[in-house]
């Protein structure tokens, strides 16, 4: 995936001619618990074809990074840290079907809704 310049994220696919963006409405580095995250997943094809549906895969992880001047300070503790998975989530877009427009979107919506076990 690429980051452009209009706030949403492409894939192109070389071996076939299909392109995928995903558009968030709101893009930011921070989203907090049980927010919304709202936005759009084009797909832009030349000619029509048939899919078994589209699932939109959520990660998200915190990591401990030092600035040069704390490196002697947490040099220790920081060997010890691992990255924090704070987000594992799979959401369904839509079922199986056929694409036929040239451009296809699929609105999607879904809470952020943090691991608990991290939490506890």
């Amino acid at each position: 995936p690429k980051f452009s310049s209009e706030n949403s994220y492409s894939v192109e696919n070389m071996a076939a001619p299909i392109s995928l963006s995903i558009e968030p409405d709101r893009f930011s580095k921070i989203y907090k618990p049980n927010e919304n995250l709202s936005g759009f997943i084009t797909v832009c094809s030349r000619k029509a074809f048939k899919h078994n549906g589209l699932e939109m895969i959520v990660k998200g992880e915190v990591k401990l990074e030092l600035s040069a001047r704390s490196v002697g300070i947490f040099e220790s503790f920081y060997s010890t840290v691992k990255p924090l998975k704070i987000i594992d989530r799979k959401i369904k877009i839509c079922g199986e079907g056929e694409i036929r427009d040239k451009e296809r979107k699929f609105a999607f919506e879904f809470p952020i809704l943090p691991i608990r076990s991290n939490f506890s």
